[in-house]
C-alpha cells in the first residue's frame, strides 16, 4: 500500500488535470483523510462553518481530516431523500454565502466534495487551486440536482435553486425563500467599544459637627450668628463621637404569652403532615414511572450475524433529530433493536478480529430484518 508521509493511501477519488484527490488512512487514529497532491507550500487557513480545515501538509500534499462516520454524498446520486436534501441545501447555502462574503470560493465543487452524516454536511477542497474554476452557485445547484435525480421536479426547493443558478437571486434571498436566514455581525471584529459617559462625581458625605451647619448647605452658606466656622482641614479630628442612643426595655414582656397547644390538635397536624408526605411520594413515584416508561417505537428490527454463531456490537454514530437513541449507544447483535424515529441511523459494526465497518440504516426497514456479514480479517 502506497504511503504519503505517515498516511496509507487507499485509492484515488478524483483527478482534475494534474491535481489528484486521494483517500488515505491515518494508522494512528484509524480515521480517514483526503490528500490533495501535488501541492506545495502552506495551505490557506479558512474558518467557515462546515468547511473542512487543512492539517499541516506532508511531502507534496495538503491534508484534510474527515469527520468520524461520514460518507461521500456521491453515494446518494439520483436517489437522495428530499427531506434530508433540503437540510443539506440550507446548510450549504449558509456556507457558500459566508464564503462569498469573505471573497472566497471553491471553484470545482462536485458531489465527491460533500461529506454527509445524517442531516449534517461538510465541504472539502475549499482553498485548493483547482484548474479552470467555475462559479460556485451554478456548480452547487448542479450537484443538488444530481443528488435529487428524478425527484428534482417535485422538490419544493428546485425553483429557488434554479433562480440562484441563473443569477436572478442571491444566496441570502435563496435562504429566505427556504425559511432560513444568515446572521451577519452588526459591526466588524475589533471595532472599538463605545465610550461611556464620564461618571458624575458624587458630593462628599456631610459630617455633622456639634454647633455647626450641615455641609450640604453649600460653601456659600453663612453660619448663624454666634456659631463657629468648621475648619476644612482636617475635619476628622474635629468630629465629636456620636451620641449613644439607648432604648429602654419596658418592664412588661414584649410578646403575648401563649399557652401550649393541646395534644389532640398536635396529633391532627402531625397526621396532616404525614398524609401530605405520602401524597408527595406517590406523585414522585408516578413521575418517575412516566419518565422511565419505555418510549413508543416506530419499528423493531432484528439484526442477524453471518457466519452463524458470530457476534458483534453496533456503535451508534448519528440518529434522526428527536430520537432517544443518541451517539455512543451500544447494542449487541444478533438481537432486536427498537427505533423510535423514522430516518437515517449511522452505525459502526465492531467485532473482535474484524475491521470496523460504518453503514447507514434508513428506518423503516423493509421486512424488519438486517443481516451483518463479517468479512475482511
Amino acid at each position: 500500500m502506497q504511503r504519503v508521509g505517515a498516511f496509507l493511501v487507499k485509492g484515488e477519488l478524483r483527478r482534475e488535470g494534474s491535481l489528484s484527490v486521494l483517500e488515505a488512512l491515518d494508522p494512528v487514529t484509524g480515521g480517514l483523510v483526503l490528500l490533495f497532491r501535488p501541492l506545495s507550500g502552506l495551505p490557506p487557513r479558512i474558518e467557515v462553518p462546515r468547511v473542512l480545515p487543512f492539517l499541516p501538509p506532508v511531502e507534496d500534499a495538503w491534508v484534510v481530516e474527515l469527520p468520524f462516520g461520514v460518507t461521500s454524498a456521491a453515494r446518494y446520486l439520483g436517489g437522495a431523500d428530499l427531506e434530508r436534501l433540503t437540510a443539506w441545501a440550507r446548510r450549504l447555502l449558509l456556507t457558500f454565502a459566508e464564503l462569498e462574503a469573505r471573497g472566497l470560493a471553491h471553484g470545482r465543487l462536485t458531489p465527491g466534495d460533500l461529506w454527509v452524516r445524517g442531516e449534517a454536511v461538510w465541504v472539502s477542497g475549499v482553498g485548493v487551486p483547482w484548474p479552470d474554476p467555475e462559479p460556485d452557485a451554478s456548480r452547487l445547484v448542479g450537484v443538488l440536482r444530481a443528488l435529487a435525480g428524478e425527484g428534482w421536479n417535485g422538490w419544493s426547493a428546485a425553483r429557488v435553486l434554479e433562480a440562484l443558478a441563473e443569477g436572478r437571486i442571491s444566496y441570502d434571498e435563496a435562504l429566505a425563500a427556504l425559511g432560513e436566514a444568515r446572521v451577519s455581525p452588526t459591526e466588524p471584529p475589533g471595532a472599538p467599544e463605545p465610550e461611556l459617559p464620564p461618571k458624575r462625581r458624587e458630593p462628599p458625605p456631610s459630617v455633622r459637627v456639634k454647633g455647626r451647619r450641615e455641609a450640604d448647605e453649600g460653601p456659600g452658606a453663612e453660619a448663624p450668628a454666634g456659631s463657629e466656622e468648621a475648619p476644612a482641614d482636617p475635619p476628622a479630628q474635629r468630629v465629636e463621637p456620636p451620641e449613644v442612643v439607648r432604648i429602654d426595655e419596658p418592664l412588661d414582656p414584649a410578646f403575648e404569652v401563649v399557652s401550649p397547644e393541646p395534644a389532640p390538635r398536635r396529633r391532627r397536624v402531625l397526621r396532616g403532615v404525614l398524609l401530605g408526605l405520602l401524597l408527595l411520594l406517590l406523585a414522585l413515584s408516578g413521575g418517575l414511572y412516566w419518565v422511565r416508561r419505555p418510549p413508543p417505537y416506530v419499528q423493531e428490527v432484528r439484526f442477524e450475524v453471518v457466519p452463524e454463531g458470530s457476534s458483534a456490537e453496533l456503535y451508534l454514530l448519528s440518529s434522526p433529530e428527536g430520537s432517544r437513541l443518541k451517539e455512543g449507544f451500544l447494542a449487541k447483535i444478533p438481537g432486536k433493536l427498537r427505533f423510535d424515529r423514522e430516518g437515517v441511523y449511522t452505525f459502526e459494526v465492531q467485532s473482535p478480529g474484524f475491521r470496523p465497518k460504518t453503514f447507514a440504516l434508513e428506518i423503516p426497514v423493509l421486512g424488519g430484518r438486517v443481516t451483518v456479514r463479517l468479512s475482511g480479517r
